[in-house]
């Protein structure tokens, strides 16, 4: 959706956080929507700035903006929040920091929720841009990484396929897969924690939605599985280090028995994978080694998470992916499906930013690419 917005706040911060576009055509795409400049500074009404015209506050209502952007650094947002709200009756809800416009801005396109494309050729969309753009973000910005790894296998599942959700924790993208393949498709969840597995149960009563209580991992048998009632999204095979979360959050851990199982040890039940999401704190890795039969007999699309604050509690190291990928020939692409393609770029982004990443076959990259790219356009 293209919105009508005035920003107000055009100083140094604010031409800081224009030049974070990494292209004159991605610039300008941003500038298309702004219909007025405003400033406190008087000295500057009549000016013009990036072809806009700079106004007096006083008359920013006569613009009837869709969007109050606010172009000064954090610490000043809420200062001129209240001016906006109170002198010159800006609606609460039609205001914005310039950070987080400016990123929603980016995703929205990425996700293709408006109608250009900022993957086209002329965009110059790839995952060093990519990366370039969220690197710029400011720090204080906290990121929800999962509507974005679900928009993006949203472009290339279609209906009939399987997926097999390897960490299903609470539904939410098991969720999804079930509306994306339909009742022709197939869905394997896995969850080994009780209450998230009973749940999964209880919400999924259709057929095509099977559900297994085990953690899957290299090795057989009942294992140790610690367990944070309040913060499930940590739990995993391996104790995390949850000091992040100790001031806010009852950090409190149970060790539990769960089954451990290999993949290997359902093929049997499966006729076909499309793709395999995982999400396991860390044990990404060892889930593939112990499904190395299933991976060479379907070849499936998958995404991991993987960062230093999981995978270094298995002994892994920032190149153990790679190195895998290339063994079972595989390409790495970012979060949003562009392929990263050199150890030394994988170097760079990996620990860098977000955690997701999708693992391509090499036979498979052309529809792949060809899926993402489509997706969408009529």
């Amino acid at each position: 959706m293209k919105y009508r917005i005035v920003i107000y706040g055009i100083g140094t911060y604010f031409e800081n956080q224009i030049n974070k576009f990494q292209s004159e055509k991605r610039k300008e795409e941003f500038l298309a929507s702004v219909i007025a400049l405003s400033d406190g500074n008087e000295k500057r009404h009549g000016e013009k700035l990036y072809g806009k015209e700079i106004v007096n506050p006083e008359s920013l209502e006569l613009y009837a903006p869709d969007l109050f952007v606010i172009g000064t650094s954090k610490k000043f947002f809420y200062e001129i929040y209240e001016v906006l709200v109170c002198k010159y009756s800006a609606g609460k809800d039609s205001i914005i920091w310039i950070g987080d416009y400016i990123f929603n801005f980016f995703v929205s396109s990425v996700c293709a929720d408006n109608n250009f494309d900022c993957r086209s050729p002329e965009l110059h969309m790839d995952a060093v841009t990519t990366h370039s753009i969220l690197t710029a973000v400011d720090s204080e910005h906290e990121i929800d990484y999962e509507p974005i790894l679900k928009q993006t296998y949203s472009r290339f599942l279609r209906n009939g396929d399987t997926v097999l959700d390897i960490g299903a924790h609470d539904g939410y993208h098991t969720t999804e897969f079930n509306d994306l393949v339909g009742s022709d498709g197939n869905i394997f969840a896995f969850e080994p924690l009780p209450l998230q597995f009973s749940k999964l149960n209880e919400r999924f009563n259709n057929p095509n939605v099977r559900i297994y209580n085990c953690a899957l991992s290299d090795c057989e048998g009942e294992i140790d599985f610690h367990s944070f009632p309040n913060l499930a999204g940590l739990s995993g095979i391996k104790m995390r280090n949850t000091y992040k979360f100790d001031t806010e959050f009852n950090t409190e851990v149970n060790i539990i028995k769960v089954q451990s199982a290999r993949l290997d040890s359902f093929i049997g039940e499966f006729k076909r994978i499309d793709y395999i999401k995982m999400d396991c704190e860390g044990a990404e890795i060892s889930i593939i080694s112990g499904g190395l039969k299933v991976i060479d007999a379907f070849r499936p699309i998958m995404s991991v998470e993987y960062g230093y604050g999981s995978y270094s509690y298995y002994d892994l190291t920032k190149s153990s992916l790679f190195e895998l990928c290339e063994k079972l020939n595989y390409f790495i692409a970012d979060i949003f499906g562009n392929i990263i393609l050199t150890q030394q770029l994988w170097d760079e982004f990996c620990d860098s930013i977000y955690w997701d990443y999708f693992l391509i076959p090499k036979e498979k990259i052309k529809l792949f690419l060809q899926r993402i790219n489509d997706w969408g356009r009529p």
